[in-house]
């Protein structure tokens, strides 16, 4: 089966306070998915992301992360469903984010696609 699911995580592809490398430099559109996920599968990795390079000059190259295996997210919040926690903010803002991550992660973090009503206000 597939070793990576993808989860929605709409602007938000970014989990800043998961323990991540960014890796190199920023790859085409068409390597992005398969250098990212290489790198993932090298080890210590236990989901990755891509998102558009904002920087000048590179428009429409990727950038990718990679998110370890080895450290545990902090704070605590961020370890459950991380795309649905207003406070803390555990996800950051993205052009054209994707973000991937291994079913045993999944699972582990209640990592969940971000939900529509995050905007919402509940009393």
């Amino acid at each position: 089966g597939v070793k990576y699911l993808e989860i929605y995580c709409g602007e938000n592809c970014h989990l800043i306070q998961w323990p991540y490398t960014m890796i190199g430099t920023s790859y085409s559109p068409s390597d992005a998915y398969e250098e990212c996920l290489r790198k993932c599968d090298e080890g210590d990795c236990r989901a990755f992301s891509l998102q558009d390079d904002y920087r000048p000059g590179n428009d429409g190259m990727k950038f990718c992360f990679v998110y370890k295996d080895s450290q545990d997210p902090s704070p605590l919040e961020c370890q459950n469903d991380p795309f649905n926690q207003n406070q803390p903010q555990c996800s950051y803002v993205t052009a054209n984010g994707q973000f991937f991550i291994t079913r045993t992660a999944k699972q582990l973090f209640n990592v969940n696609d971000e939900s529509f009503q995050k905007s919402s206000i509940y009393c």
